[in-house]
């Protein structure tokens, strides 16, 4: 049988409940009209919009790099979802170009994969093995804050990693004075973090650090952004070694190891682990009290 929704108006004079007539039965400008009240009503709602900020890795493109973290969209959104029910809330990517487009002479081991043939771009270049010019970068995150920003997160692969890390703990700054007093005692640039707090988690895949000996002060104090990172136990461009150390420059990290090599995760372990440590993130519990966010190594075939 066939149900019908029935409309009913409460008469508060007499409290004489009068029924309308079903919805099917009213004229087509009365339904416009309906829907029209609905969709402004549920515009009035509040938003809840989680950004996040996409590095690609050395040589690379923001184009490759979409392609490749769809599986790992998929479970973060899973995260977002069960932690932030409802049809409006959603997850907005920002997927960035390096500043740097490079040549193929500067492909020779790094991210870049044979059969690429598109234009690839770099976040720096080593300028004396120690040091790189990390001012196009800066001024490329600074004006990706202004123009999408402020972000609640940042997702990182490789050389984008690093920048990834570097950029969680610049939106420290605001909360932090000793990580702005450190930056400006190394003559970093902080200003641009003012539109920017700090952010909810950060994901670092196959990322390493930069050389303490000139860039302690985005890793001392050390960072204390929510990170996950993955490493490659086979990985041949960034060791596992040096993703440990990574780790060790953050204060509420966990590290996952896989058997692959450099490439984003795309398989359910991994991508299992990370959806619980995001949730875990942002139903606000402490490490302490929720094994997701407590630093560990999880061995997953992949």
């Amino acid at each position: 049988m066939q149900s019908k929704l029935m409309l009913t108006n409460v008469n508060q004079s007499s409290d004489e409940i009068v029924e309308q007539p079903p919805v099917s039965s009213l004229s087509p400008s009365t339904r416009a009209y309906v829907v029209i009240v609905f969709v402004r009503l549920l515009n009035q709602l509040p938003q809840s919009t989680m950004r996040i900020l996409m590095l690609h890795g050395y040589a690379q493109s923001e184009k490759k790099f979409e392609i490749k973290t769809q599986p790992l969209r998929r479970y973060i959104e899973e995260a977002y979802a069960s932690v932030c029910p409802g049809p409006i809330d959603q997850v907005e990517y920002t997927y960035l170009t390096a500043p740097m487009k490079l040549d193929p002479s500067d492909f020779v081991g790094v991210d870049a994969e044979p059969s690429d043939s598109c234009e690839t771009w770099g976040w720096w270049l080593d300028l004396d093995g120690c040091r790189v010019d990390l001012e196009p970068s800066l001024r490329t995150l600074s004006a990706a804050v202004e123009s999408s920003g402020p972000f609640d997160a940042v997702v990182g692969f490789s050389q984008g990693a690093a920048l990834a890390a570097l950029f969680a703990s610049l939106c420290e700054c605001q909360a932090r004075p000793e990580r702005r007093k450190a930056l400006q005692e190394q003559g970093r640039p902080t200003s641009w973090t003012v539109a920017q707090g700090r952010l909810k988690f950060a994901i670092c895949i196959s990322g390493f650090s930069l050389t303490k000996e000139f860039y302690a002060g985005y890793y001392e104090p050390r960072i204390q952004t929510p990170v996950v990172l993955v490493a490659g136990v086979l990985d041949p461009v960034i060791p596992l070694g040096s993703t440990c150390q990574m780790a060790a420059v953050c204060e509420d990290a966990m590290l996952l190891e896989h058997y692959g090599t450099h490439y984003v995760p795309r398989f359910r372990p991994v991508l299992d682990k990370i959806k619980d440590y995001i949730t875990a993130v942002l139903t606000g519990k402490e490490p302490e009290d929720n094994p997701a966010r407590q630093m560990e190594k999880q061995l997953r075939y992949s």
